[in-house]
């Protein structure tokens, strides 16, 4: 499905690459001007409780959500209806300065460290769908393999059958039988 805009035709995975840049700029000008800044590492017993003072968002809850994101994109997009085979070079541009952005701004320090090494030792592989799914698998494990006792990869290879949307046969989360499928929930 694509969007009209300014009358071009957009991918939906344009306005949400477009709408995770905003939110995470606006995410750390927020964190930068509350001072929250330095003390994620902290987290709250419940993350379903209200958050009142000295309850902060955990390390592990940002790297899940930005992991998912991530994945979710990659798993996603879309390659060039006109160039088969490869992602269109606008896109390719937004994503590389997606990820580049993200890994300044990320809250959590020692992680925001490691992100930006492995953007420089291994610049992310944009040429088509499978190729950057594959760079971001890779890149989760040897992220994983640095701050995790090694539990094991997660095999590249079955990447697109855990974060390819599907319409047809969504996954369905426990307790989220009666709930509508949506890619945006």
């Amino acid at each position: 499905i694509n969007a009209e805009y300014m009358g071009k035709k957009r991918s939906p995975v344009m306005g949400l690459i477009a709408a995770s840049v905003w939110l995470t700029v606006a995410f750390a000008v927020v964190v930068t001007h509350s001072g929250f800044a330095g003390a994620v590492e902290l987290s709250a017993p419940n993350p379903h409780e209200h958050w009142g003072p000295g309850q902060y968002t955990s390390v592990e809850t940002y790297g899940r959500a930005v992991w998912t994101l991530i994945h979710s994109i990659a798993a996603n997009i879309n390659d060039s209806p006109i160039n088969v085979g490869s992602i269109p070079l606008f896109l390719r541009r937004t994503l590389s300065v997606w990820l580049n952005t993200l890994a300044q701004i990320y809250p959590h320090p020692e992680s925001a460290v490691l992100f930006r090494q492995y953007l420089l030792d291994n610049p992310p592989e944009l040429l088509n769908h499978h190729v950057f799914s594959q760079w971001t698998c890779e890149f989760h494990n040897w992220v994983s393999a640095n701050i995790n006792p090694p539990k094991g990869a997660f095999p590249c290879e079955l990447f697109d059958t855990r974060w390819r949307y599907k319409a047809e046969n969504p996954r369905v989360e426990p307790g989220q039988a009666n709930k509508p499928a949506s890619p945006f929930l």
